[in-house]
Formats: structure tokens, sequence, C-alpha cells
């Protein structure tokens, strides 16, 4: 006698539930990727932006202000003080 074999489409079937909740997990795998990823540009672009600001105020003398790292990150003013 031969198994007889189960459709994994049918609801009820141990199957079903297994790839129901593997569809459902990829999905959500899915989302939570294109938001990392969506958050990563956001993140460069607020950098970019600060960085801009760093510059401007290094340009006007301001640059021994700046917080943290970002002072470290930014190249000493070029122009002659006389």
């Amino acid at each position: 006698m031969s198994k007889k074999r189960i459709n994994p489409f049918d609801r009820g079937t141990a199957e079903h539930v297994l790839f129901d909740r593997w569809r459902r997990a990829m999905l959500a795998a899915k989302a939570a990727g294109e938001a990392r990823d969506q958050a990563a540009v956001e993140h460069d672009a607020y950098e970019a932006k600060a960085g801009e600001y760093a510059k401007a105020l290094r340009a006007l003398g301001h640059g021994e202000h700046l917080p943290g790292g970002a002072q470290a990150q930014l190249p000493a003013p070029s122009g002659n003080s006389e």
C-alpha cells in the first residue's frame, strides 16, 4: 500500500500551518530588511547634513565648540590668521 499524498495547501494540515508560518516569517523579514535599509539611508543623510553644518561652524571659527567625535573628524581651518 502506498501512502496517501497530503496536499500542503489543504487547510488544517500540519504542512499548511508550517507553510503559512514560513510565509509570514519571510514577509516580516523582508519588511524588517526594507526598514533597516531605509533607516541606513536616513542615517547617512542626517550625518552628511551634520557634517555640512560642522564645516560651516569651522569656517566661522567655532570648531572647538563641536561636541564629541565630530570635532576630531573635521580638518583644521586652512585660512591664514594674519
